[in-house]
Order: structure tokens, then C-alpha cells, then sequence
């Protein structure tokens, strides 16, 4: 617009021209707009992510002060043996991988053994074949094999020393197959997010266990999630720092709070059943000597350790034996991340006489029973101790032992958790640690379920 005085006026929405006279047309204003979105974007992106971490960041738990044990903390009759459940190679038709990679990443963790869970033969894998158990290095590797139970769901086996795509018979002749080979099989995906392989089943007669936790299936239902994309941010920084494995730990926000645990706690009262971890990792690509996902990670998260008469034999098939005959006898604990630490957990029942009944055991109540549980080694770390009965939580108490009476019969299972902070009842970052196999006082261990309490 002309002014009177000949001089020219500037829109306020219009830029002063350039050096060659011309407008450039840009608004000064015209690129706030799109900074404040992303300002707000990121913002929002923050407080998701702040969001996330308190979701479980605190928890509100009565529980009792801490005991001064009068009882000598349980000895192992024999060794420790810490390893992982259902791992699989390139033998499985969906996965990549080879026993070597395998142990590497096993030495790298200090594990003692793995069990193989690959899937049975398939004419995408033309030379599958049954392995011998082996050792590869100091690791032990059970060739064990994942198979589907008819109209029952599936089972993890050691000792297989045959196999089939699909079995033709009914769930009684299969379970005869695995008895008349000495196999010892456990439930594995028993509630799992997949229908086509939970366990379907009423019981599990024949079989030695049942898959309490499984981190791929923790992994699954967190991507499904609300907070999938804060499980995933997590994964993503963490990797290149090494902290893959913490954040996979971070996947299990319900701790041992899970329908797999808690049928499982049911199907314990019937008698004697052994709760074990999977892993289920199932290695997708191979880019030469690497593999993604890797092993290593995996190996540091759900590890289980095992009472044996002994250490390892030299000899594989005496190695086999003795670590299945571990498994079937339940003195099994779990660890959820800092598996050495662990290690040095010990629980019995401790009678009035002085005898000591190690986790799997399912025995005659006997009035004077107590729990003792702790460290052989003070770990320096806040602990709580979770005491179940059937399934019904029915104390929490502080640690850093545990020595608790106990009054009636049932089948007792002990949590221990660990903690950042305490303010009365509220617990700051409480999380859990070890899952103990239950220790069944009852008042006729013939007779199965409530009525045998």
C-alpha cells in the first residue's frame, strides 16, 4: 500500500523484501506453529514414559518386622546346577542358531546346562535329527525337544530318544510313550496367550512339571499393552548398553502373579509337581555369527537352579540322569535376574526332630514345622519374603531371613522380592526375585486336592 509520502507499507503478514526488491513471502510466525506441536509431542512422549516407570514403581504391602533366626540356615545334601529351559536352534523349523552359540552365550552367563526345546521334525528342516546329550565346553546341553500332547496342549521332554510330527494315539498312550523311554516332561505355554497351545487338560498325570514363567510370553503380552511402546523404548536403549536382559525383567510387571502360576498352585495340591522357567527364544535371523535376538540376554533373566546329588559327571549321559533325576525330585528355585546372587538361596522345612524337608518335598504334616529360608551370603539388597499356602498369599516378612512357623497343613511356597525403599507400607520399586518350589505338609499326601489337607 502507497502512503501519501510516496513510501510503501509492509503487511504484517508480508517479509520486507529481499536485495533484489522482491518479497520473500515468509512469515515469521509460520514456523512457530509446527515447533510448538513437536514441543508438545515430546512432552507428552515423556510423561508416557514417566508414566510407565511409576505404574509399578510403587506397591502397597502390610508386612511383618524382620525375624532373629534361632534355626541353622539349610545345606545343600549336594550341588547346585544353574541353567535355562526351552531354548531353541536351528534344528526348531521358525528359529536360527546352533549348540555352539548356544553354549557360548551360556559360559558367558555361568550357566551349568541348558535344555534344548526345539520342535519335532519338520520337511522344512531336510536334517533334523535326535541329538545325544553333550557338553560343550563346561556347559551341558540336553537336546530335549518341545512336543504336542493330543488334545492336552504341550510338553518340554529330556530324554527323547525317538520323535514324531504328530502323535496318532489319545493323551494316555502318549504319556505312556514318554514312561516307557524314562522321559521327563513338563508342561511348557500352560496358559499362554496362545489358545492352540495352552494346556487343556484337567490334570497332568505322568508328567514332572509345569512351566510357571515363560519370558517370551511376559514379552508378548507387554507388546499387546498399554505400555508396549515404553517396553519397547526400554529395549531399544538398553541394548546398546548392555541392559537387554533388565529390560526383558522389566516385561514380567505382574511378578509371579500370573493364571499360569496360580493353576499351577492348584494342580501342586495333588501331589508332587515341579515348577520350572522357559525362555522359548527363538533366534529369527543369522547374520553370520550373529544372531537377533540374541542368546546372551535371554540367558541372564529366567534361570533355574536345580539340587543334585552331585556335580556334573564328565560322562553326558550320566550328566542327563542326574539332572533330570534333580528336576523330578522339585528341590528346584527360580531366579529372576542376578541369578549369581541367587545361588546361595536356601529353604527347607525344618522339623521339631531337626530333619529337614527341601522344596519339593510332600510329606505327613507335623505339628512344629517351621520355614527356613535365606541367603548363605549377606547380599547387602532390601528383601521381603512372600509365604503362600495353596495358592493364598498369607504373610509378607521382611528379610533378610526368614525363619515362620508353621500351623496347619498345606502346601507352602515361598517369593522373595526385592526392594529399593520402604515408607510404612508403601514399597519403592518391590521386585521379584526368586520363586521357590512349594514344600507340601498335608494330613494324607496319598489322598489329591483340599481333601487331602
Amino acid at each position: 500500500m502507497a502512503r501519501r509520502d510516496g513510501s510503501q507499507t509492509v503487511n504484517a503478514d508480508t517479509k520486507a523484501p529481499d536485495e533484489d526488491g522482491q518479497s520473500t513471502g515468509e512469515n515469521p510466525k509460520a514456523g512457530r506453529k509446527p515447533k510448538r506441536i513437536r514441543r508438545a509431542l515430546l512432552f507428552l512422549f515423556c510423561a508416557y514414559l514417566a508414566l510407565g516407570y511409576l505404574s509399578t514403581a510403587f506397591e502397597t504391602v502390610t508386612v511383618s518386622a524382620p525375624v532373629t533366626p534361632t534355626l541353622a540356615l539349610p545345606e545343600p545334601a549336594g550341588a547346585i546346577l544353574s541353567g535355562v529351559f526351552s531354548v531353541h536352534t536351528g534344528r526348531s523349523h521358525d528359529a536360527r542358531g546352533t549348540r555352539e552359540q548356544v553354549a557360548e552365550a551360556a559360559s558367558e552367563a555361568a550357566l551349568d546346562f541348558v535344555v534344548i526345546g526345539d520342535h519335532p521334525p519338520d520337511v522344512r528342516r531336510p536334517d533334523w535329527a535326535i541329538w545325544d546329550p553333550a557338553f560343550f565346553g563346561e556347559v551341558f546341553i540336553d537336546g530335549g525337544l518341545e512336543l504336542r500332547a493330543p488334545v492336552a496342549g504341550k510338553v518340554l521332554t529330556m530324554g527323547v530318544d525317538s520323535a514324531y510330527k504328530r502323535w496318532q494315539g489319545d493323551l494316555e498312550s502318549f504319556v505312556e510313550f514318554l514312561d516307557e523311554q524314562d522321559v521327563t516332561s513338563m508342561v511348557v505355554h500352560g496358559r499362554g496367550p496362545r489358545g492352540s497351545e495352552r494346556w487343556v487338560h484337567d490334570g497332568v498325570e505322568g508328567l514332572q512339571g509345569w512351566e510357571v514363567l515363560d519370558i517370551s510370553e511376559f514379552s508378548r503380552a507387554r507388546i499387546r499393552g498399554p505400555w508396549a511402546l515404553y517396553h519397547l523404548v526400554l529395549s531399544v536403549v538398553g541394548f546398546p548398553f548392555g541392559l537387554a536382559d533388565e529390560s526383558m525383567i522389566h516385561f514380567m510387571r505382574e511378578g509371579f502373579e500370573t493364571g499360569t502360576v496360580a493353576a499351577y498352585d492348584s494342580l501342586r495340591q495333588a501331589g508332587p509337581l515341579t515348577a520350572t522357567a522357559g525362555l522359548n527364544v527363538h533366534p529369527k535371523l543369522g547374520l553370520g555369527p550373529v544372531l537377533v535376538p540374541s542368546y546372551d540376554p535371554f540367558f541372564r533373566t529366567l534361570v533355574s537352579h536345580v539340587a543334585v546329588a552331585e556335580p556334573l559327571p564328565s560322562d553326558p549321559a550320566m550328566a542327563q540322569r542326574l539332572l533330570a533325576e534333580g528336576v523330578r525330585r522339585g528341590d528346584v528355585f527360580i531366579s529372576l535376574g542376578d541369578q549369581e546372587g541367587a545361588e546361595g538361596f536356601r529353604l527347607a522345612a525344618v522339623l521339631e526332630d531337626g530333619r529337614q524337608l527341601p522344596m519339593g518335598t510332600h510329606a505327613s504334616f507335623s505339628a512344629g514345622a517351621t520355614l527356613r529360608a535365606g541367603l548363605e551370603e549377606p547380599s547387602g539388597q532390601n528383601l521381603a519374603y512372600r509365604i503362600l499356602r495353596d495358592g493364598e498369599e498369607v504373610e509378607w516378612v521382611l528379610g533378610p531371613s526368614l525363619e515362620w512357623e508353621i500351623q496347619r497343613p498345606g502346601v507352602y511356597r515361598v517369593e522373595v522380592h526385592r526392594f529399593g525403599l520402604r515408607l510404612g507400607k508403601v514399597f519403592f520399586r518391590l521386585r521379584p526375585w526368586i520363586f521357590a518350589n512349594p514344600i507340601g505338609l498335608v494330613v494324607d499326601p496319598g489322598t489329591p486336592g483340599p481333601g487331602g489337607r
